[in-house]
């Protein structure tokens, strides 16, 4: 009876403890995976940059009317060689997505401030007594930014090497004059013009407008610290086509239309290196 009695309490204290670890094991609560972190280019960024912008071409002077073309003669064709340069400082914006361990795409957008520009003269002589004469011509870009795409390759985890492009937007300046040390009185149809003559300007003309266009370019991107990396970049921003009217400033006979003359700066476009810092976030 004891024996009985003490097997029967022993199979209740296993069943017991063996229930209590079952319950245990239940009770234990499911660790889900921890998920795996972004790619290291990954996400927003923003940053600062600096840089020069050069480009050579030629400008071409166009007579609009019959004064114009008969009243001024060229000398040394049509064209002149026009140079722009100059610096800007400005900053940058964008996304970056790394959709592959190496391989990225992503959007920028900068802003650029600066002074660009050149004022080349082309030398004229009038027909009416062969007295040397000069247009000067001045183009300014004061400010332009972008909007582009970017397609990058990273051959180690810290370097990025992209190409980039998109559209291009910039305010431009035009102006210009025609002077001449020679008294000159043009008239031909409806059209006349009228140089006092000892330099004083003759025909004179300005624009300012903002110009859409293209850029493409590429340039290469490296980790220097944690978060913040160093640019270099080029890139060829066209502007579009830029042009400046000339108009006479007197007119030979009252009633009569003014004469002009167009100054055509073709493309407005230039070459621009740039080095910046970013922070990404």
């Amino acid at each position: 009876m004891r024996f009985r009695t003490c097997a029967v309490l022993v199979t209740a204290f296993v069943f017991s403890v063996a229930g209590g670890a079952s319950g245990a094991d239940i009770a234990i609560p499911f660790k889900a995976p921890i998920a795996a972190a972004a790619p290291p280019w990954t996400g927003y960024y923003l940053g600062l940059n600096g840089g020069y912008a050069w480009q050579d071409r030629p400008v071409a002077l166009g007579m609009n009317d019959p004064a114009a073309i008969n009243g001024i003669s060229l000398v040394g064709g049509l064209s002149v060689p026009h140079e722009i340069d100059g610096g800007f400082a400005g900053f940058q914006a964008g996304y970056n997505w790394q959709y592959a361990p190496q391989w990225l795409a992503g959007v920028e957008a900068d802003f650029q401030f600066g002074k660009i520009g050149g004022t080349p003269s082309l030398p004229l002589i009038t027909s009416g007594g062969g007295v040397p004469g000069v247009v000067n011509f001045s183009e300014n870009v004061k400010w332009f930014g972008t909007l582009r795409g970017r397609i990058g390759f990273l051959p180690t985890e810290n370097i990025l090497l992209y190409g980039t492009g998109g559209l291009a937007y910039g305010r431009v300046d035009h102006a210009a004059d025609f002077r001449t040390d020679l008294a000159v009185d043009a008239l031909f149809a409806t059209y006349s013009f009228s140089c006092a003559g000892g330099g004083n300007v003759c025909f004179a003309g300005n624009s300012s407008q903002i110009q859409l266009g293209w850029t493409l370019g590429g340039g290469v991107e490296w980790t220097l610290w944690q978060n913040i990396t160093f640019k270099s970049e080029y890139l060829y921003v066209n502007l579009g086509h830029g042009s400046v009217t000339m108009n006479a400033v007197a007119l030979a006979f009252g009633g009569l239309v003014s004469s002009s003359m167009t100054l055509d700066t073709g493309d407005v476009d230039m070459h621009i290196f740039r080095a910046g810092l970013n922070a990404r976030f």
